[in-house]
């Protein structure tokens, strides 16, 4: 037998709130990527306040109309063309 449960540790009202997939974080702090009128990204940081298991509060750092993108690109990393410590090549 299996039970889920529920506890609301935290609950506020008309707060501005971002999915969690579009906050970030970095050595400098927590942040969004703000998606300009002419289709360019920035980061903006921001304070993230309560979270729940799909938003977060944005406190401090984002305006409401704001947009955000939820979409991530890892920055690209170079690979050495040697096979030095890889597979024998076949």
């Amino acid at each position: 037998m299996t039970a889920r449960v529920d506890i609301n540790t935290a609950d506020k009202k008309n707060v501005l709130a971002v999915p969690l997939s579009a906050l970030h974080t970095d050595a400098k702090g927590s942040y969004v990527i703000i998606v300009g009128a002419d289709g360019k990204t920035v980061n903006k940081y921001v304070q993230a306040g309560i979270y729940s298991d799909e938003y977060v509060e944005i406190v401090k750092g984002l305006a409401a109309g704001d947009k955000i993108s939820t979409e991530y690109t890892a920055k690209k990393t170079t690979t050495s063309s040697n096979n030095h410590g890889g597979p024998p090549p076949f």
